[in-house]
């Protein structure tokens, strides 16, 4: 780099004039400086893309980088993907029959079992058929929870922002 020329981003070639410029990685020269925020951005787009997403594509070195999350208010809106869409509706879906299965039982297991003076035939029946219910319904919300648990560990990881270490040489 010439000593008249100021030094720019590699990834958005914009100067120091909005934020900092760091060097993360080993990179020599102009090309070695980038604006954190341009580095977030590109280690989020590469994260699933390529195996060594913190490693640096021109000298091979990781980058000197920390992540962690960003505050709740600066979180981006979960943008489902196509294959997501009928998983979300069936958990809906499968959320009010499992409501509606609970209502239905939870009474009729109140009537059978206590309001019946004499135990039936109907009250066995009725108290086996609510506790098949009610096991259905706790493997169905143990599948579904599981399963949005894992989405939101997604979003949660679309919403890492990345910091320098301590001692990456900055411009100002």
């Amino acid at each position: 780099m010439a000593e008249d020329q100021a030094p720019v981003c590699k990834i958005c070639l914009m100067g120091d004039e909005e934020s900092p410029l760091y060097r993360p990685c080993q990179c020599a020269g102009s090309i070695g400086y980038v604006h954190m925020e341009c580095l977030s951005e590109w280690l989020q787009s590469n994260r699933n893309n390529k195996e060594n997403w913190l490693e640096c594509e021109i000298c091979h070195t990781d980058y000197q980088v920390d992540h962690k999350l960003q505050p709740i208010c600066r979180w981006h809106r979960y943008k489902p993907k196509q294959y997501d869409i009928p998983a979300l509706i069936f958990s809906t879906v499968a959320i009010l029959i499992l409501l509606s299965a609970v209502g239905y039982a939870v009474p009729l297991l109140i009537y059978y079992w206590f309001l019946e003076e004499q135990a039936t035939v109907m009250t066995v029946f009725t108290l086996i058929n609510t506790i098949l219910i009610w096991i259905l319904c706790l493997m169905i919300m143990a599948k579904l929870c599981g399963f949005h648990t894992r989405r939101f560990k997604m979003w949660a990881n679309q919403n890492n922002t990345y910091v320098p270490r301590r001692g990456v040489p900055r411009t100002r």
